[in-house]
């Protein structure tokens, strides 16, 4: 398991990007060490933020029409 879970981050690293931060946003969030989630997600033109943090993530998907979704909502739209 711990083999799979290496592999999965290290293609994602393949994938991803340095994502520069045009626009802050602080203080937005109830939580400020979230703000730079946010911040990354809203320059990247993000659709989702996947985390189990969604009570610290109100009003980002009014304001910035990014959805804020569990880890397992995203595998469920995803059909895994």
């Amino acid at each position: 398991q711990k083999e799979e879970v290496e592999r999965f981050i290290d293609g994602i690293c393949l994938i991803s990007f340095h994502q520069k931060i045009n626009f802050l946003w602080r203080p937005f969030l109830k939580d400020k060490d979230d703000d730079m989630v946010l911040e990354v997600a809203f320059n990247a033109g993000a659709n989702y933020i996947i985390t189990h943090n969604l009570k610290d993530f109100e009003g980002v998907e009014d304001k910035f029409n990014i959805k804020v979704i569990t880890p397992k909502e995203f595998l469920q739209r995803i059909g895994v």
